[in-house]
């Protein structure tokens, strides 16, 4: 049985999550087919039968019990009324209530006091601050087991309020302060169209609280153990799904204390952990290696006596509230005053925690932990750091010896126009002197030079990676109007220059060599081709190119970067296999950030029998696109609709590569691998914040993990578990499979035999298993695809190898374990696979809709029969002019019985309406229409039509208990 909702949003019963066998109470989205659940009561104590029955005692205490006798959960209701009632909202709140009460908002209990895994909206989060009664989430342990897991979310209140994730006992990802209108750790996102939120703090209680902008749009946020992630997913209606809207941790950065005490975390930087300003790595050597617990500390010593100085950190998260002390301060000024008089306070800033409110002074002691740099100005906070007073000192005197540079600079600069203004209508532009456009025999690139392509996108030169005191040079290209210089190509990954004094240069023979010292080389090309004027030009494209200056095709290159790439993919660069020669275009991981040499992971074309792309961590399988089906890949939602860029799978007798083009000049996007998080990611360039945002990533969930949910599962991300067995199979291991043990995977329910005949089952929306064991072939259809399958007794399943072509074309055949398959929900995604299965496997499903059919025959005959009988009574008794039914309407009513209990039993309200009857002809008409040579006029609206009625509940005047109300309107018709 269900209790729900007056609105049918949410539901009350009895559940089993994933696998298991044990039945919970819980409540869930009563319209999601996938049933997803949002709070359980016996999490602790689950019930291993059928035998839970939840109940109201005379006190108003709510009682779950088991075989009507143990109780397993109750609350702790402690008002004793007369009518307590138990009802589930529309808010999926449910709540005990006294009847009587006027007030409906008046709760003797409610479940958004005590949340599970889930936050809905209008639910509070936080802390009563007279009783100390905390509201948090906690996560389930795992998919199929709902008690409390270690990861938890909730207020935190050392000082100053903000929302912390915890794994236990330790820290994990803060919010950092509020700021009155957001969290000062958080993105603004206040510009979404799905919701608004807000954290409330005064002297009764400090939550923090979110609503929907449209009702109509389902949005939830909750913890992931599996994962350790705190996600928001909005419903997507069309996919009838649940898509992921934002997740916290959302990069490194937001991990609690990653760059140590006195660290700044930017994730635009290599690295990305910096010091603060006027600070260094406290352990120099450690911090290089990528260690950077120790954080920071001052370049010069403070001395409060004689007195420090202030200097601000703009658009950055605010430090760990655990030395956070606040105070009441009228503006910045008192702040600072109140911040210098204790030799202690690290760091003030002025804020206002209420929106509108009263302000207040923040100051922190001890060492600043967990800082975040934010590139946005409406990100963020600004908040002043104490530094010695010689630091403040040495800025003001570059202030001034700035200005004066400047005042020079610019009366200099102005003389120099009215030059600029004659010379530039005979010359096209002037280059700097440390610029080159193209390097050939009689020039070289030296450490301090740049070589500039044509439209200014890239710049090819010498750089360090590494942003403490490392000497290493590496010759890179970067984009040259990114302020952060961000590098797509290197050079010399495995030798870097020890030094400033690496030369490029272009040998007699044609060959580019980057020397050291102008002896020693560390890198140089493999051309074998001598040319008399060799030339090399960095394309607008970034790819940096050698070609003969004597030829008029500037596209017939000797050399190219694009065939060596490093850790980025640009546009017009293609990941591939040349079939001829077997050349291999591969991207591969910097290694670190401040270390571009290769790590071990790796992107490139996957050919075990058919084409697609994969993602390696040294030699093991780690992500794979799924096979190129035509439009896409199987395993990768279609993106064709975004506005940045297009892409393509090219498959011929030559070669085999992926490409993207944009979809606009003046737009900029770039695949990058990261070898610390083991991703792909792509990225796109924003003019208005000068940073790059994230677009899409690799694996994008659980799911994209190869070979999660071992041989013959599918891995759906919808569902509790997410690793489910394909139809007619199931788990080889039962037992560790309900442990999230799922690398024995699946076996068939019935074993095949392949000599009295197997059958196919069709498996829709689904990512095509892994390539180590199929065959293709490009022209054969899906029935002929078929019929090869079930020839050979080692084909597992078989499908079209292009979907773009209505029928489809081409056939690809597995053999073995189907392994790597993910579920997708929307019919847009993913590919039809027709998986070999016992015949009795088939049988019982044929039998299963035969006897479905046969349920439903009698059904539907039952109503049209009805609907008849109905119609009849209409048309042969007249309404009586006081509008009630004519006697002998009573009279049948008698003789059939109670008809509105009939109704009732099969939920149908029947309805005959006639629509109109003024547009209707009358007979004459009709007979004249008949008798003409004219046109007929169109025909109207039918004039009868039935539909199904929602039913009412009301009260049965027997007993108190409810039914469903069903009506029948008895009329007659009328001769035209």
């Amino acid at each position: 049985m269900t209790l729900v909702s007056n609105d049918e949003s949410f539901a009350l019963g009895f559940f089993s999550p994933g696998t298991s066998n044990n039945r919970y109470l819980g409540i869930w989205y009563h319209n999601d087919p996938m049933q997803t659940v949002v709070w359980v009561a016996n999490r602790v104590n689950p019930i291993n039968d059928s035998t839970g029955m939840l109940k109201i005692e005379s006190s108003g205490r709510v009682v779950l019990q088991v075989q009507n006798t143990t109780a397993v959960w109750s609350t702790n209701t402690t008002a004793s009324v007369q009518n307590p009632v138990l009802q589930l909202l529309d808010s999926g709140n449910l709540v005990v209530r006294d009847e009587k009460d006027s007030n409906p908002e008046h709760y003797l209990w409610q479940s958004f006091d005590y949340p599970s895994d889930t936050m809905l909206p209008g639910m509070k989060i936080g802390i009563d601050l007279r009783t100390g009664f905390q509201r948090r989430l906690t996560a389930w342990k795992s998919w199929d087991d709902p008690s409390p897991g270690d990861l938890t979310y909730g207020v935190e209140l050392e000082g100053g309020p903000e929302m912390g994730l915890w794994k236990g006992l330790r820290k994990y990802a803060m919010s950092g302060l509020w700021l009155g209108d957001r969290f000062s750790g958080i993105r603004d996102v206040r510009s979404n169209s799905i919701y608004d939120y807000n954290f409330v703090w005064n002297k009764k209680e400090a939550y923090y609280i979110f609503s929907l902008k449209n009702k109509s749009v389902l949005s939830r946020v909750v913890l992931n153990q599996t994962e350790s992630v705190r996600k928001r997913y909005a419903w997507n209606p069309e996919n009838q799904a649940w898509d992921m809207f934002s997740k916290r941790p959302s990069d490194d950065c937001d991990i609690y204390g990653l760059c140590g005490p006195n660290g700044n975390c930017d994730y635009n930087k290599l690295p990305i952990c910096q010091c603060l300003r006027a600070f260094s790595p406290k352990w120099p050597e450690k911090w290089k290696s990528s260690d950077y617990s120790g954080g920071c500390i001052h370049n010069k010593p403070l001395n409060c006596q004689t007195g420090d100085g202030f200097i601000p950190i703009m658009r950055v998260k605010s430090p760990d509230i655990t030395n956070l002390q606040v105070n009441k301060a009228t503006n910045l000024k008192e702040c600072e005053a109140e911040c210098s008089k204790n030799c202690s306070c690290m760091a003030y800033t002025n804020l206002d925690f209420t929106r509108g409110g009263d302000s207040s002074c923040a100051m922190w002691y001890g060492g600043l932990v967990d800082i975040k740099q934010f590139q946005s100005d409406s990100d963020g906070m600004k908040l002043f750091i104490r530094v010695s007073a010689s630091e403040t000192e040495h800025r003001k005197k570059a202030d001034v010896k700035l200005a004066l540079i400047l005042a020079t600079v610019i009366a200099a600069f102005s003389g120099f126009l009215l030059v600029v203004s004659y010379i530039s209508r005979r010359r096209r532009k002037l280059q700097a002197s440390t610029t080159i456009d193209t390097i050939s025999r009689s020039e070289s690139l030296t450490d301090g030079k740049t070589l500039v392509s044509n439209g200014g996108s890239f710049a090819l030169g010498f750089f360090s990676p590494d942003t403490s005191n490392s000497n290493n040079r590496y010759l890179g290209i970067w984009y040259h109007n990114d302020p952060n210089q961000t590098v797509v190509w290197v050079a010399n990954r495995i030798n870097p220059i020890n030094g400033s004094t690496g030369v490029l240069k272009i040998e007699s023979s044609g060959k580019i060599v980057l020397q050291v010292q102008n002896t020693t080389a560390v890198w140089s090309t493999n051309s074998t081709v001598s040319v008399e004027d060799p030339v090399l030009q960095l394309l607008d494209s970034g790819n940096l190119v050698l070609r003969d200056g004597n030829d008029i095709n500037p596209e017939n290159h000797l050399w190219q970067s694009f065939d060596y790439p490093s850790d980025t993919m640009l546009p017009g660069m293609k990941i591939g296999v040349d079939l001829r020669t077997s050349f291999d275009r591969r991207l591969s991981a910097w290694k670190n950030w401040d270390d571009p040499s290769p790590g071990d992971l790796t992107y490139g074309v996957e050919l075990e029998g058919s084409p697609e792309m994969v993602l390696m961590k040294g030699l093991e399988k780690y992500y794979l696109t799924g096979l190129w089906i035509g439009s896409g890949f199987s395993g990768v939602r279609d993106v064709r609709s975004n506005p940045i860029f297009d892409y393509d799978f090219v498959w011929n007798e030559t070669e085999i590569y992926f490409t993207f083009s944009l979809k606009s000049k003046s737009l900029m996007s770039r695949v990058v691998l990261n070898q610390t998080e083991s991703v792909r990611k792509r990225y796109t360039w924003n003019p208005e914040s000068q940073t790059w945002e994230l677009f899409s990533m690799r694996p994008s969930d659980y799911c994209d993990r190869y070979g999660l949910c071992g041989p013959n599962g599918n891995c759906d991300y919808n569902k509790l578990p997410v690793c489910q067995c394909l139809t007619g199979f199931r788990p080889k291991w039962p037992k560790r499979w309900n442990t999230s043990e799922y690398s024995g995977g699946c076996i068939h329910i019935k074993p095949l035999n392949c000599q009295t005949g197997d059958e196919f089952i069709t498996i829709r929306r689904v990512k095509s298993p892994a390539i180590t064991n199929p065959w293709v072939h490009k022209t054969m259809n899906l029935k002929e695809c078929k019929a090869e399958c079930s020839r050979n007794c080692s084909c597992m399943a078989y499908s079209n190898l292009d979907v773009t072509g209505g029928d489809g074309s081409g056939c690809a055949m597995w053999f073995g374990d189907l392994v790597d398959i993910k579920q997708f929900q929307s019919d847009s995604d993913g590919m039809d696979l027709y998986i070999r299965v016992s015949a009795s496997e088939t049988e019982l499903k044929k039998k299963a809709k035969v006897k479905l059919a046969i349920i439903l025959a009698p059904v539907i005959a039952a109503l049209l029969g009805l609907l008849l009988v109905v119609c009849y009574i209409r048309g042969t008794r007249r309404k009586l002019e006081e509008g009630k039914p004519s006697d002998a309407a009573y009279e049948f009513l008698a003789e059939t019985g109670d008809v509105p209990e009939l109704l009732r039993s099969i939920h149908i309200s029947l309805l005959c309406v006639q629509q109109h009857p003024e547009e209707r002809p009358s007979m004459s008409s009709v007979v004249l229409m008949l008798g003409s040579h004219n046109e007929l006029p169109s025909p109207k609206q039918p004039g009868f039509l039935f539909y199904n009625k929602p039913f009412e509940a009301y009260p049965s005047p027997d007993n108190n208990e409810s039914s469903s109300r069903n009506e029948i309107s008895l009329s007659t018709f009328e001769a035209r």
